[in-house]
């Protein structure tokens, strides 16, 4: 009888004061707002899931990720040699491919997206040397992809400096 209790205080106990995990954030922006009884929270730069919309207005439904870390950005076909200089910059990205050979297609493009994936150029890459011209960016971080027949070839972090 002892051991039966001791095993149920020991269950009790546990669901009651076991360890719980909470979500945090660590964000450039947002808030919590109330007004009327209804509460809403939000934060800049989340991964949106779905959109709502009636007309006039537009919700973003997303989830707060606390432990999201980017270890690197994968090199989709690794028989490409592709360099992409200087890094950081402050006026333009010099392209060197090579092994560019746009003779049979020629359906390359060069894409330059900010981090919350906004396209801010999207040019075509017609030759193995090819510069574009970065200087009206802000100063951050900056993604470029090279693609060809929609598919990601190669993408770079692009560091943009004043």
């Amino acid at each position: 009888m002892r051991k039966t209790l001791l095993i149920l205080f020991s269950i009790v106990f546990g669901f009651n004061y076991g360890q719980t995990a909470s979500r945090t954030l660590i964000s450039t922006g947002g808030g919590t707002y109330s007004q009327g009884g209804m509460q809403i929270d939000c934060s800049i730069g989340e991964t949106i899931t779905q959109t709502y919309s009636d007309g006039t207005y537009v919700l973003n439904q997303g989830f707060q990720q606390g432990n999201l870390t980017v270890s690197g950005i994968e090199d989709f076909d690794e028989s490409i040699s592709i360099n992409v200089f200087p890094n950081p910059t402050q006026k333009t990205i010099k392209i060197n491919w090579a092994s560019f050979d746009n003779t049979i297609d020629t359906d390359y493009q060069v894409i330059i997206t900010d981090v919350s994936g906004k396209i801010l150029q999207d040019n075509p890459l017609d030759s193995e040397d090819q510069e574009i011209d970065v200087s009206a960016f802000k100063s951050g971080v900056y993604l470029l992809v090279i693609r060809h027949n929609n598919k990601t070839l190669k993408s770079f972090k692009i560091i943009k400096t004043n």
